[in-house]
């Protein structure tokens, strides 16, 4: 276990290893640690319990949850679990998200149902979440695929930029002492800004330390509101492993898979299950809010590792995408919130949200000021309008949710990133038809099996001038990133895959 502070820049993670007799193995699922989270938060007590709240739009008890001089005159504690790889609903592929539910036994406070990931890479997702920005407009990118781990081969694009703030900064600014749990080497590297402190803990660290030094933390920070991110590393998990070291399961077996991730949660949730603990031990006089998500829906275990025919079949009948590409089910993702304070209804978002909504709501639970050009909104003040999109980017691909429909665009540029201005021209010129465009309606077709391209053509041609506007604004590459040898460095570095 290390703590350190500033910019020391070094470690690896793990959240969810040790086992009940206290011992380690290689990283768990981070659909395991999800489920581990339903069952740490089944034991959450709040001042009034949230069974069965009427469903509602938009309330003012929710607004007064909030910090104000007059109705709640403490800044509250907040934390906030941003896992990676977890989807939201389709059927098998959203039994985490309502084990997480039904294990809680209570309703969040606001649950946005088609919220959605601005990336399916776990850096550039993250980094969009704790700025407010688009990827393109930050900018950010995530390191050239297959050279993630030199530090010498790091493009421009993959530290954020001095003049965006992260939420860390701006609560930073209000009092907050601020907490960085878990991180992956990325996060370290570049998204740190604003964490005054660092946890985190290599493959052989006993859980115990882990707790111990949040314990520490959490009791030495306690005459200010604090702010942490909980953020478990890129998912490594192996599906057709176990802490018990069985033999993989067979391709017809996803029962006793589907078993198996039970089991390894329930060891991740009585190590997680401390950290909520000590966050409603009772010692602080101040409310506290959890917000839950994820930064993307593809686990890494779908792209990578063995490919004998066996595993294969198990990921294709959990539904694995086989590829990093942009799918419904590889960025729409989970986004609730939980709190202590006293709440007798619950706020519902139906219409497609985004994860750069995240900062901005947080903002205002804390009664923080935001940079002005956040382009996300707050999703407990205002209400989400019928017409509200999200949108989503990565590679060659991008991706524009409206309703209960997916435009999804791609332009064959192999080895890029979705910053290369090059690929806003290939979607104003290239025409219209199902080799790089595809429309489903995710509701009814979550997997996306019929493109309604054809069918529903009017409406394809709406929502492909609509993600015409949008990267030509708010999903622009600045003017200043715009020079040549920038461009060049997108465009020419080799790379063994999509950045």
């Amino acid at each position: 276990m290390r703590a350190f502070h500033g910019h020391e820049r070094d470690g690896a993670v793990s959240l969810a290893r040790e086992t009940v007799d206290g011992s380690l193995h290689p990283p768990a699922a981070l659909l395991a640690v999800f489920f581990s989270l339903s069952l740490m938060l089944a034991s959450l007590s709040c001042s009034n319990p949230l069974e069965h709240l009427p469903l509602i739009r938009d309330d003012q008890q929710i607004r007064d949850c909030m910090y104000s001089r007059q109705a709640q005159p403490e800044r509250p504690d907040i934390v906030l679990v941003a896992f990676s790889g977890l989807r939201a609903g389709h059927g098998s592929l959203g039994e985490a998200q309502r084990a997480l539910m039904e294990a809680v036994g209570v309703e969040p406070v606001m649950s946005a149902i088609s919220a959605y990931a601005q990336s399916i890479s776990p850096h550039v997702s993250l980094g969009s979440l704790l700025t407010g920005m688009y990827p393109s407009a930050i900018p950010l990118c995530g390191p050239f695929a297959g050279v993630e781990n030199d530090l010498a081969e790091r493009p421009w694009c993959f530290y954020l930029p001095p003049t965006r703030s992260t939420i860390a900064e701006v609560l930073s600014v209000y009092g907050y002492s601020t907490l960085l749990l878990g991180s992956s080497p990325h996060l370290l590297l570049s998204l740190d800004e604003g964490f005054q402190d660092h946890f985190w803990a290599d493959a052989h660290e006993p859980w115990a330390s882990v707790i111990t030094e949040f314990q520490r933390w959490w009791r030495a920070n306690d005459t200010t509101p604090r702010f942490v991110l909980l953020q478990p590393g890129i998912d490594t998990f192996d599906p057709t492993t176990s802490e018990t070291g069985e033999d993989p399961v067979s391709g017809s077996d996803t029962q006793a898979l589907e078993r198996r991730y039970v089991r390894m949660a329930t060891v991740a949730g009585r190590n997680l299950s401390q950290v909520l603990d000590i966050l409603r031990d009772g010692s602080s006089h101040r409310p506290w809010w959890l917000w839950i998500t994820s930064t993307n829906g593809i686990s890494l275990a779908e792209t990578s590792g063995p490919s004998d025919a066996d595993r294969q079949q198990i990921l294709r009948q959990l539904g694995s995408v086989g590829s990093s590409i942009v799918l419904e089910r590889t960025i729409h993702v989970p986004l609730q919130a939980w709190t202590s304070c006293s709440v007798k209804t619950r706020h519902q978002v139906a219409r497609p949200v985004q994860l750069v909504d995240v900062f901005p709501s947080i903002a205002a639970i804390a009664g923080a000021m935001p940079p002005a050009d956040l382009q996300g909104s707050d999703l407990l003040s205002n209400p989400v309008s019928d017409d509200s999109l999200a949108f989503s980017e990565f590679g060659d691909m991008l991706a524009l949710r409206q309703g209960n429909l997916l435009l999804t665009f791609r332009c064959y540029l192999h080895d890029r990133t979705s910053l290369d201005p090059e690929v806003t021209d290939r979607l104003v010129h290239e025409s219209v038809e199902a080799e790089n465009y595809a429309l489903h309606d995710v509701v009814a077709d979550p997997f996306q099996h019929g493109n309604l391209l054809n069918q529903e053509w009017s409406r394809a041609l709406s929502m492909r001038e609509q993600l015409i506007d949008f990267r030509r604004g708010p999903g622009a590459l600045p003017a200043e990133s715009l020079v040549q040898p920038r461009l060049d460095q997108l465009r020419l570095t080799p790379s063994q895959g999509y950045w």
